[in-house]
């Protein structure tokens, strides 16, 4: 990867290898930039310290999860030896650092004419585009902050880019983290009282029952017995 501008030549090399079901990655970088001796002269180097570090990032990123790819589209040939390389497919991760541009195997049915991609159904990741989890938590946490436009110039400021993110996806990313701590909390609901079926069925004459929810996956179940069940119950 080689990136240009007014005052600096960047390039980074990167290569991924696995050996004995572990990665192992190499790299160099070199940088050359020119920095006037003024008061700017700390900040200047911080930030180009930060975009490196981007660029670093993406590139070891990408290297890795092509690598992991291969790896993928392998095992499933060792599992079904009739399956046959098809090319490659294009495929965007997004991260909070840059959007990671790789190409990922495909491999074909001879008799069928289908095309699986291995790694799209071991990591369940969409046809075209996926975004990372640690990008949409922090897209859910922004958003909790401020707007959902703002949320996205922050996040797209991060990554030191126009625009990492549509507003409106961070608004549907909000939804979907919604309704799975929903599911997760009815969940949790049902297994807490599924624990307590025989106190509820020995407990039928009390008045009052009821179960306090605190937060987000946090349940205290509360009990008040009428007083024949608390002379029972000792």
């Amino acid at each position: 990867m080689t990136t240009h501008n007014q005052s600096s030549l960047f390039y980074n090399s990167c290569t991924a290898e696995i050996t004995e079901s572990r990665f192992r990655i190499r790299g160099t970088y070199d940088i050359q930039t020119d920095i006037p001796s003024t008061p700017e002269e700390l900040d200047q180097i911080i930030e180009l310290s930060k975009k490196i570090g981007l660029h670093i990032s993406q590139n070891v990123a990408a290297t890795t999860l092509e690598q992991a790819d291969q790896r993928a589209a392998e095992l499933a040939q060792q599992a079904a030896p009739h399956l046959h390389k098809n090319g490659k497919r294009r495929f965007t991760f997004i991260a909070s650092f840059g959007r990671l541009k790789i190409k990922r195997q495909r491999l074909r049915y001879p008799k069928t004419g289908k095309t699986i991609i291995p790694s799209a159904i071991l990591w369940k990741t969409a046809q075209n585009r996926h975004i990372v989890s640690a990008l949409a938590e922090s897209a859910c946490e922004e958003s909790q902050k401020v707007s959902f436009r703002k949320s996205k110039e922050h996040l797209s400021k991060t990554a030191d880019v126009d625009s990492i993110l549509a507003h409106t996806t961070i608004w549907k990313l909000k939804q979907k983290e919604g309704e799975r701590s929903e599911k997760a909390h009815d969940l949790l609901v049902e297994n807490v009282l599924s624990k307590h079926r025989e106190t509820l069925a020995n407990a039928s004459c009390c008045r009052r029952r009821y179960w306090d929810i605190y937060g987000r996956g946090m349940l205290m179940v509360q009990w008040r017995y009428c007083r024949r069940c608390c002379l029972a119950a000792r």
